[in-house]
């Protein structure tokens, strides 16, 4: 827990940006349960829909189409 509480914690990349780069990595690493928790962080740290859209979008440029499908599932985004 110590080393997860100090990479997050503000430094030269400000709380909000953090939450948005964990919303990216949860999304490219496809951890559903991750991505729920790291998106709604983001908006407690001031981050709006579409800025974790955004953040999300480069989780999947990253992750492929199973990164897609694995945020709008988590997300609860219905597609189609």
């Amino acid at each position: 827990k110590g080393y997860m509480a100090a990479v997050n914690a503000p430094g030269a990349i400000d709380a909000r940006h953090k939450k948005l780069i964990n919303v990216a990595l949860a999304v490219a690493v496809k951890c559903e349960p991750c991505v729920k928790i790291h998106a709604r962080a983001a908006r407690v740290a001031g981050a709006g829909e579409v800025e974790i859209a955004e953040a999300a979008a480069l989780g999947i440029a990253f992750g492929g189409a199973s990164a897609a499908m694995a945020y709008t599932r988590a997300r609860g985004i219905v597609v189609g």
